[in-house]
């Protein structure tokens, strides 16, 4: 009935018409470029845990995260998302309730209603979202505080207390976790690498720790911290305070920058190339949801505006490529990207390549990296179109791929 009433505006009043139905095209075509870019550039577990809800259970490898729904009653703990793929579905509801980031956002503002967001508000919040925007605090029992324990004014879970940073008298669980699962020398992690002391409110009032908690950490641009909560059982990530990138200047010759999304994958190209400090500026996200950020930190920072080649240290799986095309298209033209991840092939990460992989091939990542300059590594030309870039993707790969290599 819509499409019969425009093509009899059109009927009526041809020049006018046309031209109406012309720019209604060009708008729809707009959003619909609106919400392809958020689809990439927004993580859906950023956006679940904006809202207070943490994991119960997760396979990182498959990507896989089990939570309680934050928009509802949920005791048993029954939406599970999925970060390759970036899809979630509700098993709990029984018309199976599922879908991508932006069914994710209306749901949660609409307390379990989708239809109470509308899909363009959904876009116009996922667009603004950075990592620091928070939704709508999760409703469900199982992460309310309960009766009897600690709780602070802010409203906050994990309280910040004090950082202090690594060194020979740091604890041995904390030491073990840093050179031995993360293999990072104390040379390097004394430099860059914290032990930062936070409490947890929801801690009962029997904790044998009165709610203290210890993690390793490295402060970001904004302030904030970045944490992993490592211990033999659990590998917690999380932010406290600000959340933000890192940036690490380089040398005033540099010509080249490096772009990391976790702060190990940074530490680890220390290790291998033999440096304290990064010779090339160095950014690390810290999360795929700010790769944005980054590109426009590039640009407005003197000290990184005139470096136009960068080199992207992105995870291997479908999140990683998804942020390096968002930091293209937001670098615009005039910038060389090349992504260096063919080189831990096989790894979900460099760091992960560096703990597990056997000798020779921690050998051979070595003398690549120390090498490289701009050769080999996948290329994105930021100003090329889609097409294009896919055949550039495909002429390296195969050059990449000869068995001589």
């Amino acid at each position: 009935m819509l499409n019969e009433r425009f093509i009899f505006f059109s009927h009526c009043w041809p020049r006018s018409g046309k031209i109406f139905l012309e720019k209604m095209a060009l708008s729809r075509e707009n959003f619909r470029q609106k919400v392809d870019k958020v689809k990439q550039s927004v993580d859906i577990k950023d956006v679940i845990e904006s809202t207070g809800a943490r994991a119960v259970s997760g396979n990182a490898s498959k990507g896989e995260y089990l939570y309680h729904a934050p928009y509802r009653r949920d005791d048993k703990a029954s939406l599970k998302i999925n970060t390759l793929e970036q899809v979630f579905v509700d098993y709990s509801n029984k018309d199976e309730l599922s879908g991508d980031v932006l069914e994710l956002t209306r749901l949660i503002f609409g307390k379990g209603d989708k239809n109470a967001m509308p899909f363009f508000k959904a876009v116009e919040w996922l667009e603004r979202f950075s990592g620091t925007s928070v939704a709508p605090r999760a409703i469900q029992p199982a992460q309310r505080r309960a009766a009897g324990r600690v709780r602070t004014s802010n409203g906050e879970r994990f309280v910040f207390v004090k950082a202090t940073p690594v060194s020979s008298k740091t604890h041995p669980a904390n030491l073990d976790y840093i050179s031995g699962t993360r293999k990072i020398s104390l040379r390097v992690a004394s430099r860059y690498l914290h032990v930062v002391t936070y409490r947890d409110t929801d801690a009962e009032f029997e904790d044998k720790m009165n709610g203290f908690r210890y993690g390793i950490g490295s402060k970001n641009d904004n302030g904030g911290w970045e944490i992993r909560a490592a211990s033999q059982n659990s590998d917690f990530k999380m932010s406290l305070l600000a959340k933000g990138i890192t940036t690490y200047p380089g040398h005033p010759m540099a010509t080249i920058g490096h772009l990391f999304n976790g702060q190990f994958d940074y530490l680890t190209r220390l290790e291998i190339v033999g440096e304290n400090q990064p010779f090339h500026p160095s950014i690390v996200t810290n999360s795929d949801s700010l790769v944005v950020e980054a590109a426009k930190a590039i640009k407005r920072n003197p000290d990184l505006k005139e470096i136009k080649v960068w080199h992207v240290h992105q995870d291997n799986d479908d999140s990683g490529m998804r942020s390096t095309q968002a930091f293209c298209d937001e670098l615009g033209e005039g910038y060389e990207v090349y992504t260096l991840n063919p080189l831990w092939d096989g790894f979900k990460d460099l760091n992960k390549c560096w703990t597990d992989a056997p000798a020779d091939r921690i050998s051979k990542l070595k003398s690549e990296l120390t090498g490289i300059v701009q050769a080999r590594p996948k290329f994105y030309d930021t100003s090329a179109t889609a097409e294009h870039r896919r055949f550039q993707d495909k002429q390296r790969d195969d050059r990449f791929n000869k068995p001589e290599f």
